[in-house]
């Protein structure tokens, strides 16, 4: 019987010319899956051409470095569309969404429970750790070795996804999975480097002022950051410098939420939403705002002022907080 999978991979192989991209705002395993993906589909001899529009942080255009990509949207058609880490069509990095409609079978492989596989073709495995392992998987479905630069793109994804092999889904297939890539050529040590431990000086200004304005309530069970646009220009900070930054909420003890609202435009805020506990989804959170996710790590877009955003969001955390022990 064949698998899913391997049908995903039959189907891929009749275009001769693929545009891979991922989700807005990529972050390592988006960008790292979907480079690997471009890699593998190359091999085959496929025309494959990878989308992914600035800005990006100096940690991805790192792991990135000697992959080819494209940050304008190329200008030329396409058979396929293969959108690598995306669990929503709405979502996807694309100058163009028509593409997604018009002509071009469209593929979607990801790993996020609320996926609802909107593609033509998918490959959705919600258990799986990150999306680098379900293009590992891909690699073997397709019979293309796993060379060196696939194996660090991948493991950069897994790395990050799982939170350094610290979240709930570090499991058996995310260690199994990061052996068969060190196995291949993966370099932990370089990957950790160029993702972690080389930040620029006005990461660590942005870092300051959001650990200044953290404040925690219900409780101490729940830790705000708000980001306002002014704050990046005070920072001399992008939005590509954010990554990483609800972490220094979910961090505080005693917290079970985090929560960081960042400023897209005035009257419009990015909700990136953290669990601590199993008992608390933040996936279903994030749906009420139609967002989405992981039951530890989703988000969302809300429109309205400071305040009336993070009273919204806290109505709702506050009814799913689990009991206190």
């Amino acid at each position: 019987m064949i698998s899913e999978l391997d049908q995903f991979c039959g189907a891929l192989k009749e275009h001769k010319s693929v545009l891979v991209m991922s989700h807005i705002s990529p972050d390592a395993d988006a960008a790292g899956s979907a480079a690997a993906c471009s890699l593998a589909l190359g091999a085959l001899g496929i025309h494959a051409v990878l989308h992914l529009p600035d800005p990006l942080s100096e940690s991805l255009l790192g792991i990135l470095r000697g992959i080819p990509f494209c940050a304008a949207f190329p200008d030329e058609q396409f058979d396929a569309v293969l959108c690598v880490d995306t669990a929503d069509k709405k979502r996807v990095s694309c100058a163009r969404p028509d593409i997604l409609d018009k002509g071009a079978r469209s593929f979607n492989l990801d790993h996020h429970h609320s996926n609802g596989k909107w593609a033509d073709c998918n490959y959705v495995r919600p258990e799986a750790p990150a999306s680098a392992v379900l293009v590992h998987e891909l690699f073997s479905s397709l019979q293309v070795p796993l060379d060196a630069r696939a194996a660090n793109l991948l493991y950069a994804g897994l790395l990050d996804d799982t939170g350094c092999f610290c979240f709930s889904n570090a499991g058996t297939e995310a260690f199994s999975c990061a052996l068969a890539l060190v196995s291949a050529g993966a370099v932990p040590q370089d990957i950790a480097n160029m993702l972690y431990f080389s930040v620029p000086e006005r990461i660590f200004r942005l870092r300051a002022y959001a650990a200044g304005a953290l404040r925690c309530v219900l409780g101490g069970r729940v830790a705000v950051i708000r980001l306002p646009l002014a704050a990046l220009k005070q920072c001399g900070a992008g939005p590509e410098d954010t990554e990483g930054l609800v972490d220094i909420a979910r961090s505080v003890s005693g917290v079970i939420a985090a929560v960081l609202m960042r400023e897209l435009e005035p009257g419009l805020w990015k909700l990136s939403l953290r669990s601590k506990s199993p008992e608390l989804d933040v996936h279903q959170i994030a749906s009420s705002f139609g967002g989405g996710g992981h039951k530890a790590a989703a988000g969302c877009r809300v429109q309205g002022s400071a305040e009336q955003v993070e009273e919204a969001v806290l109505a709702i955390v506050s009814a799913k907080l689990p009991a206190a022990r």
